[in-house]
């Protein structure tokens, strides 16, 4: 089986064995493509997936990588957002970000701050209860997004009545 994928214009594909890097006007992203089973080669502007097989799970792990490698190429054009947001009823929470450190604060009136260690390749911003998550790669855009959302996640309490914490409310590509 064989399947093209065609790289747009003004991004740069570079593939050295079985590592890809895709540059673009918003950043590079570099990925390594682990299964023995696929051959990537790039020919002109195309970007060649081949496998010898058709099994099942080999047609699988190749429509799987020919996903992640479209990813890339448009999380080089756009980045990639997430958009989440605090929200309290019962103890006023404060999200902060010191270095590469966010850090929740006073949730559910704890005296210990939670933080989430936040990636060199993914940017946070905050604007007041809003935390904005982008970067141009999506793997690690959601890792971050999730991490957050997870260590604010009620535990021990009746959710029904403790709805604080912060949630992921949009997710998907940025607009120009």
């Amino acid at each position: 089986m064989k399947l093209e994928i065609k790289v747009p214009q003004g991004i740069k594909v570079e593939i050295d064995a079985k590592k890809i890097k895709v540059t673009g006007p918003k950043g590079t992203v570099q990925k390594e493509i682990k299964s023995k089973v696929i051959l990537v080669r790039l020919e002109s502007d195309n970007i060649i997936l081949e496998t010898k097989n058709d099994r099942k799970q080999t047609l699988a792990i190749i429509n799987t990588t020919k996903s992640i490698i479209e990813n890339m190429i448009s999380g080089v054009k756009n980045k990639y957002v997430y958009t989440l947001r605090g929200v309290y009823s019962h103890f006023p929470i404060t999200l902060a970000l010191k270095g590469n450190k966010f850090i929740i604060t006073n949730y559910l009136g704890e005296k210990n701050p939670r933080s989430v260690t936040v990636p060199d390749n993914v940017e946070v911003v905050i604007k007041g209860k809003e935390v904005i998550v982008s970067s141009v790669d999506k793997e690690f855009a959601g890792l971050v997004a999730g991490m957050i959302e997870a260590r604010a996640k009620v535990l021990n309490r009746d959710r029904r009545v403790f709805q604080d914490g912060v949630y992921i409310i949009s997710k998907g590509v940025q607009d120009e």
